[in-house]
C-alpha cells in the first residue's frame, strides 16, 4: 500500500505538464480504478485506467503497471502481456515496480502456457468426443471416457453409455440382459424399469405355469384342482380373459355334473319304488287268484249234499275268501298304479338328463334284498 501511495505522488507530479483539468480528471480515473482493484473489481479498474490514457493522451507507467496486474484479475493473460510489452517500452528500469513486473511477466508467460496446452487439450476432447458421437456405439463413448475421464463430455458419454446399453437389453429383451444392464448401470436411467421387466418376466413364466397346470387339470376333468390353478395365474395376470373363461367352465362343469348325478340319483330311486309296488302288486294278485280259488273251492265242497255244513258256515267261508282276493286285487290295482306313477317320475328325470347331456342316461337294476347298481345304456 505504500508503495502504492508514493506511485500516485509520482503520477500527480507527472501529470504537471497537462492542462490542469483533463489531469485532474485523469487523477481522479486513476484513484477510482486503484480502489476498484484493491476490492476485486478488475473490470472497473481497466474501465477507469482506460479513461485516464484518453483524458492524458498517453499512457504511464503506473497505468500499465495497474493495467497489467487488473488484467491478471480477471485472468486476460493474453492482454495482461500485452499491457506489459507497452510497460516495458516506456523503460522504466529505475521504476520501482520494474522487478515485479518482471516477475509478473514471467508468470503471465506460464499461465499462457498454461492455457495453450488446455486448449490443446480441450480440441483434443472435443475431436475425441466428435468421433465418438459420429460411430455412435457403446465401445465408442467407452473409449472417450477412458482418454479423457475428466472430459468435459464424461457426463453427456455416461448418458450416451446408458442408453445403449438399455437400447441393447431391450433389443434381447431377456431376463439375463436386464440383469445385465442392473449389473452395469445399477443408478441407471432405466434401472427400475429393468427390474420392472425381469419381474414381468417372471409374472409371465409363473403365469403360463399355473395356467398349464389348469389345462391338464381341466382336462382330466379334475375340476377343482383346475380352479384353483387358474385362479393363481389370475394372481399375476388379473385381467386374463383366457384363465376366468376355464374357471367358469369348470364351475359349470362341476354344476353340470351334480345336476347329473341329483338326476341319476332321482332315477334310481323312483326305478327302486317302481319296483318295490310292482312286486307287491305281483304278490298281491297273486293272493287275490289263491283267494278267489279257494272261493270257487270252497264252495263247491260245502255245497256237496253230502257235506254236513251249516248254510251260514258255507257262506261265511266262501264269502271270506272271496273278499279277500277281492281286496288283494284292489290293492294289487294300487300298486300297479303307484308303480306306474315312479315309472313316469323316472323317466321324467331321464328326459331332464337328456336335455342338459349326452351322457347315457343310468339304467337301474335291483335285487329284492334292497341292494341296486346301475348300467350304462
Amino acid at each position: 500500500m505504500k508503495h502504492q501511495i508514493i506511485f500516485i505522488i509520482l503520477f500527480v507530479f507527472a501529470l504537471q505538464g497537462i492542462a490542469q483539468t483533463n489531469s485532474e480528471k485523469a487523477r481522479d480515473a486513476y484513484k477510482t480504478a486503484f480502489e476498484a482493484y484493491n476490492k476485486g473489481n478488475y473490470q472497473v479498474s481497466i474501465d477507469n485506467l482506460e479513461n485516464a490514457i484518453t483524458l492524458l493522451g498517453t499512457t504511464k507507467v503506473l497505468i500499465q503497471d495497474l493495467l497489467v496486474k487488473s488484467y491478471m484479475g480477471l485472468k486476460d493473460y493474453r492482454q495482461a502481456k500485452a499491457e506489459a510489452e507497452k510497460y516495458f517500452a516506456l523503460n522504466p528500469p529505475q521504476d520501482e515496480g520494474y522487478n515485479e513486473m518482471l516477475l509478473l511477466s514471467g508468470e503471465i508467460d506460464k499461465q499462457i502456457e498454461i492455457l495453450a496446452r488446455q486448449q490443446q487439450l480441450k480440441e483434443a476432447d472435443l475431436a475425441a468426443w466428435n468421433a465418438a458421437t459420429a460411430a455412435g456405439t457403446l465401445q465408442a463413448y467407452k473409449n472417450y471416457l477412458a482418454k479423457f475421464p475428466q472430459g468435459d463430455k464424461v457426463n453427456a458419454a455416461n448418458i450416451k453409455l446408458d442408453e445403449i446399453a438399455w437400447s441393447d437389453a431391450g433389443k434381447i429383451n431377456s431376463i439375463e440382459s436386464y440383469k445385465k444392464y442392473i449389473a452395469d448401470f445399477p443408478y441407471g436411467k432405466y434401472t427400475q424399469s429393468a427390474k420392472d421387466k425381469i419381474k414381468e418376466f417372471a409374472d409371465q413364466a409363473a403365469y403360463v405355469n399355473y395356467r398349464d397346470m389348469g389345462d391338464a387339470a381341466f382336462n382330466a376333468q379334475n375340476w377343482n384342482n383346475a380352479i384353483t390353478n387358474y385362479n393363481s395365474a389370475l394372481n399375476y395376470k388379473p385381467y386374463d380373459s383366457y384363465s376366468r373363461d376355464k374357471i367358469n367352465a369348470a364351475k359349470n362343469k362341476i354344476e353340470k355334473e351334480k345336476t347329473i348325478a341329483d338326476y341319476n340319483s332321482n332315477i334310481v330311486y323312483h326305478e327302486n319304488r317302481k319296483k318295490h309296488f310292482n312286486s307287491v302288486a305281483t304278490w298281491r294278485y297273486v293272493w287275490s287268484v289263491v283267494f278267489a280259488g279257494a272261493a270257487i273251492g270252497s264252495y263247491i265242497i260245502l255245497d256237496n249234499p253230502d257235506a254236513d255244513v251249516e248254510d251260514g258256515v258255507k257262506v261265511a267261508v266262501t264269502g271270506g275268501c272271496a273278499v279277500i282276493s277281492v281286496v288283494a286285487l284292489v290293492y294289487g290295482v294300487i300298486n300297479s298304479i303307484d308303480a306306474a306313477e315312479q315309472k313316469k317320475k323316472a323317466n321324467e328325470y331321464r328326459d331332464k338328463l337328456q336335455k342338459i347331456s349326452f351322457v347315457p342316461v343310468v339304467n337301474p337294476i335291483h335285487n329284492y334284498y334292497g341292494f341296486s347298481f346301475v348300467i350304462r345304456l
